[in-house]
């Protein structure tokens, strides 16, 4: 499996490698002994939501079933907020808030465009990766002040390839992930920013159902 490379077309490329830290298996453990009780039950519940979307995929539960799970893992609201840039991402301090320029509607439709689009990416990509072995440990939250809750994923098949490393941002529920230093929130704010100002809202929406209609 390759190593992921940040691109224009990073969404395809963060899951191709953050899939092996989504096959849960392995250990639970904290650094430092100063973990917090929000980062405590931050890790339990991705390693417990991991291991319900784990668990249906190798049950052949179906599309339905496994994105009611997916929904208890992700806070789309939130992810879709900090993708048009409310709040800026850490690394743009003097972003736009493109968020906040959407209507009411407009934003409810973004909510629903990416949530379809997490939801296709992590069962499609997961159901290919489960023969991972994976350990979890809670580290310095993030610059949000979300707890973050690092994965460590290791091949099974493949024990020499290179050890994969994914950041689960947590307030109740994840609201980004981090691979390889990527932020996948600041990503999308670069690329729905870049569609907004050059062909407007239209750009946006067409970008992101063409994502959800490509086929896998």
């Amino acid at each position: 499996m390759s190593r992921m490379r940040t691109t224009p077309r990073f969404f395809s490329s963060f899951f191709k490698n953050a899939a092996s830290a989504l096959a849960v298996a392995g250990t639970v453990f904290f650094m430092g002994a100063t973990a917090s009780a929000d980062d405590a039950s931050a890790l339990k519940f991705v390693q417990d939501e991991q291991a319900q979307v784990e668990k249906l995929l190798r049950a052949n539960a179906g599309v339905a079933a496994t994105n009611a799970e997916i929904d208890k893992f992700v806070d789309y609201g939130e992810f879709a907020r900090r993708s048009l840039g409310q709040p800026c991402p850490p690394a743009v301090p003097q972003c736009v808030n493109q968020w906040a320029k959407l209507t009411s509607d407009q934003q409810a439709e973004m909510m629903r465009l990416l949530r379809l689009v997490l939801q296709k990416s992590y069962r499609n990509t997961i159901a290919k990766t489960l023969d991972y072995d994976v350990s979890y440990k809670a580290i310095k939250p993030s610059a949000l002040g979300d707890s973050r809750i690092r994965s460590a994923a290791k091949s099974k098949l493949n024990p020499r390839d290179p050890e994969i490393q994914v950041d689960y941002l947590v307030k109740t529920q994840v609201v980004d992930m981090v691979a390889e230093g990527a932020s996948i929130t600041k990503n999308y704010y670069d690329s729905l920013n870049k569609k907004i100002t050059n062909e407007g809202y239209a750009g946006a929406v067409k970008m992101l159902n063409d994502k959800i209609n490509k086929k896998p």
